[in-house]
């Protein structure tokens, strides 16, 4: 898939929008592979325009999702209040709960995981750049293999452990900065790296006009069919998780019932002589 082959619909130039969207990609991508020679990153990251830009995250109060056409990438959009993606095909939404409630919502694609948060930041650009900074000297700190590669919208803080790789993708728009942080195999973080781009790449941050102070999480608005699940998992948590334990000590009980009816190589061995046995 190539990236960004998106227009809005009343654009009678498409074809001169998709061009120049491909043309950025490209451009995008080669300042990658430099940078990734050299593990540099030099000079500023690019200015990110989220209202006038070919492509996003756009500025949610100024730009709205019906504008654009997203259908070669999403059958429609996931709503979540300060956040609006383009909901890749094949993906799922998964809530992640705590005690007291949901703590985090994420898009589980083939690849691994994405995470999706907005937060309030200063009307000048730069939050991402020094939070940046930040996140790949702690994946250092924590023993990753960390390093700052270069993506479309600037810097991204990457690391490796284990054979999985954690990426954020982050983006500084008008009072707001979106977050995007990438989990997976180390094997297919080329391919959600590309898919992460993609969602970035249609999405919207609906920051409000109430005063904020910057690094505050955008509140998040569950869709209608989670928060039921969500008021369920809630309402049924002790019978949620009895049933699981009911379920894995009946799964542990077939198994053992299982192993003990296959016979030993001794015993299989007396039942193929026992006729000769008996014949003699």
């Amino acid at each position: 898939m190539g990236l960004w082959p998106f227009s809005k619909k009343d654009d009678v130039a498409d074809n001169d929008v998709r061009g120049a969207v491909d043309a950025a990609g490209q451009e995008d991508a080669q300042d990658a592979d430099r940078s990734a020679a050299d593990n540099v990153i030099a000079g500023p990251d690019p200015v990110h325009d989220a209202i006038n830009g070919a492509r996003g995250p756009f500025d949610g109060d100024t730009v709205t999702p019906e504008e654009f056409d997203f259908t070669d990438f999403a059958d429609g959009i996931l709503d979540l209040g300060s956040v609006q993606l383009a909901m890749p095909r094949g993906c799922e939404v998964q809530v992640e709960m705590g005690e007291n409630g949901p703590v985090a919502l994420h898009v589980t694609t083939p690849y691994g995981r994405l995470t999706p948060v907005a937060f309030s930041a200063p009307k000048s650009p730069g939050q991402w750049r020094e939070a940046a900074e930040d996140i790949v000297a702690d994946m250092a700190n924590n023993g990753l293999d960390a390093r700052m590669e270069a993506g479309p919208w600037g810097r991204e803080p990457r690391g490796i452990v284990n054979d999985t790789t954690f990426r954020m993708i982050g983006v500084d728009g008008p009072r707001w900065m979106l977050r995007v942080s990438c989990v997976g195999p180390s094997g297919l973080a080329d391919q959600l790296r590309e898919l992460a781009h993609n969602v970035v790449a249609r999405s919207f941050v609906v920051r409000g006009e109430e005063p904020m102070a910057p690094g505050i999480s955008l509140p998040v608005v569950l869709p209608d069919n989670l928060a039921k699940q969500v008021r369920y998992a809630m309402e049924n948590r002790e019978e949620i998780a009895a049933n699981i334990r009911r379920e894995q000590a009946e799964r542990l009980a077939q198994k053992s019932e299982q192993a003990a009816q296959v016979p030993s190589e001794d015993s299989a061995l007396d039942q193929m002589r026992a006729p000769e046995n008996n014949e003699s």
